[in-house]
């Protein structure tokens, strides 16, 4: 009779997966409490809302439907692999009347086969539940079934070619975690250091590697990806956006890493068929495995080590040649204690220190490894700080420099963007100098670091941002003060202040000035005679009568009193950093005694006067002062450099707002989130500050009492 050689042995099968029903016991009830409990605990407002509980459903799928399965793979693998972790099991197992593959496969689908019959038990149980409360939807369910148990085949998969590797239990949960995050977490390791020597370069300008690398980190894509999505429809009468449906997206992602995992289980399988069992106990079982783990470690350690003491010291005001040196140390005491911890790990002893490549020669060559890598990075041998893209590749380019943003598209734009990107590259060490100048002399205060992100969008979708901190000292013609001319270049105002919908005289409803006048200004822009009647009845609530019926004592203390709460509830100018000490501070300051209530010195008392325009005039403003003025440049700039004298003698404190009605939902410029004008309750808002060199704006205001002032004149700078 003729034999054959069995791929699958049932008896051994049956063993694991009640040996170790534990595991897959308590995998299904963590389930049954999420799913089929979960429903029926929350059949009120499953009942108000069908769709909640296929997004429950479908958000367990991207959430949960991870970390469960990331969980409970490495727990059941270390259980169905135990016998290849102990002597006298593994040699056991050698001797056992059946082959490596009969032993492999029925140990495999001995710990995947009852956690995948846990889904289907969930799935069973889940749809009875939803059915008993009036809200079975089967397509949502089915998707969770199989997004779920794609993800379980990836993730035992790995764990399974993690349990390969090595010979200690203890060691296989510690592999299969570190190698499902080690391509992130070097990513971020090579961020933090090529941030200390890379000059602009941050963490988000690496957006295309770090994606990269965030593939080889399974867990990363697969909790980004795998999420439920709600469909809206609008109600046309009301414009209301109802939810209507619900999505699932990226079981692509999934689908792609079970296939993985498949490939994963024939090379665990090809490993175990070479397995030497004596290596039961050993860290790494594959002898062509022991030199990667050392450099790995070598190296890993050495980047950890740099990057751990690069936090915990702050080289924020150390010079550049120190930091290098500080890491190329970090980086080889790094090295050491990586390279020399694996090798005690190899070997099971403390005696590692020997000669040779294992030893101190391998270490060295490690060392030598990092400290050229470093030395690169430092002269910059790959063109990192200096690339830029061609004109011809780019479609936009962004200049945002402490919240100042503008948006520049067309050619001549671009190419000053390039020009002024250009030149904060090529002046790195006249920067670096004038930094330490700053930071290090007497005259701080008359200096200034100012933070630029210069972004490029690409025509081809992608991305280039760098970002550098600009030292400015006044009157320097620096590269900050070229950022600066460069935000308010003519068509970085004009898309600064356009709006999403045309403002005409038929939707702009109102407008509204903030003024930071004296008492006495107020005081006759209101119509009042006697400045102290207009601190009582506009801010203190008083009516005229009882102003006017008050002895000189109550009045005076009445205005002391309205003028402490404006200032120290109220905030007065708040809003515009005018104010920072209050009214009593502003006194301080001056070196003079707060005036009496009476006196002739209201005109040292500054408050916030508001005065709020029709629809008519608002529209006059705007159309036949506000864009004329914008047009001719002498309103709409910014300011990033407030140590210049031309801020302080330019900027008003004050604002000017148009409102609009918004007649549809318009398309807001592709800036950041609070950048330009805003939207909010069917309105839109048009905001600028004024300058004292806005003409016709000025002028339209000074006619209805309005004169704005500069801090120099407030402070008397």
């Amino acid at each position: 009779m003729q034999s054959k050689t069995s791929c699958f042995n049932k008896t051994l099968f049956r063993k694991h997966v009640t040996r170790f029903w534990p595991v897959w016991t308590a995998y299904f009830g963590i389930w049954l409490l999420i799913l089929p409990i979960g429903v029926l605990s929350a059949r009120r407002s499953i009942a108000a809302n069908p769709l909640t509980v296929q997004t429950a459903v479908l958000n367990s799928a991207g959430g949960l439907g991870v970390v469960l399965p990331l969980v409970f793979a490495v727990l059941m693998a270390m259980g169905v692999w135990s016998f290849l972790y102990n002597a006298r099991s593994a040699s056991g197992a050698g001797c056992l009347p059946l082959t490596r593959t009969a032993q492999y496969w029925s140990a495999a689908l001995g710990g995947l086969v009852p956690l995948a019959g846990v889904h289907v038990a969930i799935f069973v149980l889940t749809a009875l539940a939803e059915l008993s409360v009036g809200a079975l939807h089967l397509p949502s369910l089915l998707t969770w079934l199989g997004v779920t148990v794609l993800t379980l085949l990836f993730f035992y998969g790995f764990a399974t070619f993690c349990a390969m590797l090595t010979g200690n239990i203890i060691v296989l949960p510690a592999v299969y975690l570190v190698l499902n995050f080690t391509a992130a977490g070097v990513e971020l390791l090579l961020n933090g250091l090529a941030n200390c020597f890379l000059y602009g370069l941050n963490g988000s300008t690496w957006s295309g590697f770090a994606d990269a690398m965030n593939w080889l980190s399974p867990a990363i894509p697969l909790l980004r990806f795998l999420q439920a999505g709600t469909d809206y429809m609008e109600d046309p009468v009301s414009g209301a956006m109802t939810p209507v449906s619900v999505h699932f997206e990226g079981a692509w992602v999934a689908g792609i890493y079970a296939a993985v995992g498949v490939l994963l289980l024939l090379a665990a399988w090809a490993l175990l068929r070479r397995r030497r069992m004596e290596s039961a106990g050993d860290v790494v079982a594959v002898g062509a495995l022991k030199p990667v783990f050392r450099w790995c470690m070598g190296v890993c350690g050495g980047l950890c080590f740099a990057c751990a003491m690069l936090y915990v010291f702050d080289f924020t005001f150390t010079t550049q040649r120190a930091v290098f040196a500080a890491v190329a140390v970090y980086l080889v005491i790094g090295a050491f204690i990586g390279w020399f911890a694996a090798e005690m790990l190899i070997r099971r002893s403390f005696r590692a220190f020997t000669r040779g490549v294992r030893g101190w020669a391998g270490w060295a060559l490690c060392c030598a490894v990092l400290l050229l890598g470093l030395t690169a990075t430092e002269l910059d041998l790959f063109g990192v700080e200096r690339r830029q893209p061609k004109p011809a590749q780019i479609e936009s380019a962004i200049v945002i420099a402490d919240g100042e943003a503008a948006l520049l598209t067309s050619p001549e734009g671009v190419a000053a963007a390039l020009d002024v990107h250009r030149g904060i590259i090529e002046h790195k060490s006249v920067q670096d100098q004038t930094a330490q100048r700053i930071f290090f002399l007497p005259d701080y205060d008359a200096g200034e670091i100012v933070s630029v992100h210069v972004t490029y969008q690409l025509k081809n979708g992608g991305t280039l941002t760098r970002v550098y901190q600009l030292p400015h000292l006044p009157g320097a013609s620096d590269d900050a003060a070229a950022v600066q001319a460069l935000l308010n270049c003519p068509e970085a105002v004009r898309r600064r202040k356009e709006t999403a919908v045309p403002f005409t005289p038929d939707n702009v409803r109102f407008g509204t000035v903030r003024a930071v006048m004296t008492a006495a200004e107020c005081a006759a822009a209101a119509g009042y005679d006697d400045p102290a009647d207009y601190v009582l009845c506009a801010l203190g609530g008083y009516s005229p009568q009882e102003a006017k019926g008050m002895s000189d004592a109550s009045r005076a203390a009445a205005v002391e009193k309205t003028l402490e709460l404006q200032y120290s509830e109220f905030g007065g100018m708040y809003g515009y950093g005018y104010n920072y000490d209050g009214i009593i501070g502003y006194y301080e300051k001056q070196g003079r005694a707060l005036p009496a209530p009476d006196a002739t010195d209201w005109d040292g008392v500054w408050l916030e006067y508001t005065l709020t325009l029709s629809d008519a005039e608002a529209w006059a403003l705007y159309h036949d002062c506000i864009v004329p003025d914008n047009a001719d440049g002498t309103l709409g700039r910014v300011w990033v450099l407030h140590t210049e004298p031309d801020y302080a003698a330019t900027v008003c404190a004050g604002t000017l707002e148009i409102v609009a009605e918004r007649p549809e939902e318009p398309k807001r410029p592709a800036l950041p989130e609070d950048y330009g004008p805003t939207v909010s309750d069917g309105y839109y808002s048009f905001t600028t500050t004024p300058t004292v060199d806005a003409a016709r704006t000025n002028a339209f205001l000074a006619e209805r009492g309005i004169r704005f002032h500069t801090s120099a004149e407030i402070w008397g700078e």
